[in-house]
């Protein structure tokens, strides 16, 4: 095992997978938030770190869970695990692909030396356009593609962004120079984070290419990465059903009761509201009230005889305090 090479992959959620072997050439570490894919991860030779439930919380939503996953794509845990932190070589790699030391060898191969990262582009998509338009058909990343679109326009404003570079593909991303780069996946992560767009790869295309330099960019089959589908020795998860079913029901349960506590906080916040709301309509009325009241008494004396009557003592009082020139 390289003492400077760390792999690592990840999945959120509660759907149950299976994960390949991990390679002996890299010290291999798996994030998750579910108790049965730790466990199926651990069988299969990876190191698993089970994310608590306050920070990523369980979920059976794809967005959540996806957007969840930039947390370990773009190397944030590096901020919680110093232990990691001290790696400056490090390979991420979605779960479904199939990582073995051969892959491992190929990185090293394929790796520009005066280069920081190694990645793969899309292998149909031509630029932002295309992936834009793509990405508008998938309802997860199409729910926040306004916000998305006016981030890039605030992007083109100060940066000369092109339309037409290469999609890559985030499914894998190699780094030789961690500390170099993390500027770029620190401005990725947040993005994504502000955004609530788990579409990283138009946020990616668009702040990578000021670190044109630093990025080997390689075609999808270069690296012979087997992909999805049967992969070496993949573990089935191994809990069983019945026992899985009860974990996940009960971080469900958990999350629901946190939802209902959050719902029950915004529910007495609105009824404060409303209550604040009636005061002042209530002391909105009073003050018309009095209003109307000022304006009726005031056009009541303006009409009384006695206002008519001592009208010329009025003036007489005007022309006395009236200075002579």
């Amino acid at each position: 095992m390289s003492h400077n090479h760390l792999l690592v992959s990840c999945f959120f959620g509660i759907q149950r997978i299976s994960i390949s072997d991990a390679p002996v050439a890299a010290r291999s570490v798996f994030f998750t938030n579910s108790d049965a894919n730790a466990a199926t991860a651990a069988s299969a030779g990876w190191e698993p770190i089970l994310l608590n439930d306050v920070e990523f919380p369980l979920s059976d939503d794809l967005r959540i869970s996806s957007i969840q996953a930039k947390y370990v794509k773009f190397l944030q845990f590096r901020h919680d695990f110093k232990d990691l932190a001290r790696y400056s070589i490090t390979t991420y790699c979605d779960q479904n692909a199939c990582i073995q030391d051969k892959q491992l060898l190929e990185f090293t191969t394929r790796m520009d030396p005066e280069k920081s990262v190694l990645i793969r582009s899309s292998p149909s998509k031509k630029g932002l356009t295309k992936e834009i338009e793509q990405s508008k058909k998938q309802p997860r990343y199409d729910v926040s593609m306004d916000e998305t679109l006016q981030w890039l326009e605030k992007i083109r404003k100060h940066d000369e962004i092109s339309d037409t570079k290469q999609i890559a593909n985030t499914g894998m991303i190699h780094t030789t120079r961690v500390e170099k780069m993390m500027p770029l996946y620190e401005a990725v992560y947040n993005a994504i984070i502000d955004l609530d767009q788990p579409q990283c790869q138009i946020i990616w295309n668009t702040l990578s290419q000021k670190y044109a330099d630093d990025i080997h960019q390689v075609g999808w089959n270069d690296l012979q990465i087997p992909w999805g589908g049967p992969a070496v020795n993949r573990h089935v998860p191994v809990l069983d059903k019945k026992t899985q079913q009860a974990t996940e029901n009960a971080k469900l349960r958990e999350y629901n009761v946190q939802l209902t506590e959050t719902n029950t906080q915004l529910t007495k916040k609105n009824a404060q509201l409303i209550k604040n709301n009636a005061q002042l309509r209530k002391e909105l009325k009073l003050v018309k009230s009095d209003r109307t009241r000022i304006a009726t008494d005031h056009s009541n004396m303006l009409n009384s005889t006695s206002w008519k009557v001592t009208k010329p003592l009025r003036s007489i009082s005007q022309l006395v305090k009236k200075p002579t020139g």
